[in-house]
């Protein structure tokens, strides 16, 4: 039993990350921080805004920067308010497939 335990270990961990086989669905109030939550995200997952108004500083002309494949998806349709604080940009995209789905911006 233990040598099939080691297995499995050992194929799910590669350069020292472990590996996802699924992309997770993260649930994200308004109160908390969407950039520190976005930052932590995986490639491939998809962030869920629930209703309110999200107003994150990711740089000092840009409101959110993304780097990633992603997808930022609101819970309600036309709900999830990404505010930019009058940033030059609300959202920047530098890399990846990004998908943003029913938020306001």
């Amino acid at each position: 039993m233990h040598c099939h335990v080691f297995v499995a270990l050992v194929l799910a961990v590669q350069n020292g990350a472990v590996l996802r086989k699924t992309n997770a669905v993260i649930d994200v109030g308004p109160s908390g921080d969407l950039v520190a939550v976005l930052n932590g995200a995986a490639a491939g997952d998809t962030l869920l805004l629930a209703d309110g108004t999200y107003a994150p500083q990711a740089a000092p002309d840009s409101a959110l920067v993304i780097s990633k494949s992603i997808t930022l998806r609101a819970k309600t349709p036309g709900q999830a308010v990404l505010d930019g604080k009058k940033a030059r940009r609300v959202v920047l995209i530098k890399s990846g497939d990004v998908v943003l789905d029913g938020l306001k911006v």
